[in-house]
């Protein structure tokens, strides 16, 4: 034994996969129901759960609401996000 330690593997906490599946939806239309944006992430997964935030308006008396939508995996959310990147109705993070 030279007294070096191997690295170990790693393993992913469910703390982690559990944050890679929050997308955070901006831009949303101010009159999106919790059903509606349920529906537009429902064809690239399971969708645990989402709701819509009402955040305020801004000076041009327009809606600043955001959604947030937890996917059932890592996989299903990166799909989602990829799939609508090119949406120009919003805009999806994770």
């Amino acid at each position: 034994a030279s007294g070096h330690k191997q690295p170990r593997p790693t393993e992913s906490s469910p703390d982690s996969e559990a944050r890679c599946r929050y997308l955070r939806v901006s831009s949303l239309p101010g009159n999106c129901t919790k059903s509606e944006l349920q529906l537009m992430f429902e064809p690239y997964g399971r969708v645990e759960e989402c709701k819509v935030v009402r955040s305020g308006y801004h000076t041009d008396e327009t809606s600043v609401d955001i959604g947030l939508v937890d996917m059932s995996c890592t996989r299903e959310a990166t799909n989602a996000k990829k799939n609508t990147a090119s949406s120009s109705d919003f805009n999806v993070c994770q």
